[in-house]
């Protein structure tokens, strides 16, 4: 399960963007959610993160 730390988070969509699953989203407020079901946990949104807000 991908965990977001919204302190960190400064909603660039770096992640929504790399994410093969499309299972991440960015809301109107910059605020990044995850469709457990769609994630294929391969962690490519943890290593792109800019900020480390992401993790597993």
């Amino acid at each position: 399960m991908v965990k977001i730390e919204a302190a960190k988070c400064t909603g660039c969509g770096g992640c929504v963007n790399l994410c093969p699953d499309a299972a991440m989203s960015l809301s109107s407020k910059d605020v990044i959610a995850v469709d457990e079901k769609l994630c294929s946990k391969c962690q490519i949104c943890v290593k792109a993160c800019p900020v480390r807000a992401l993790s597993m």
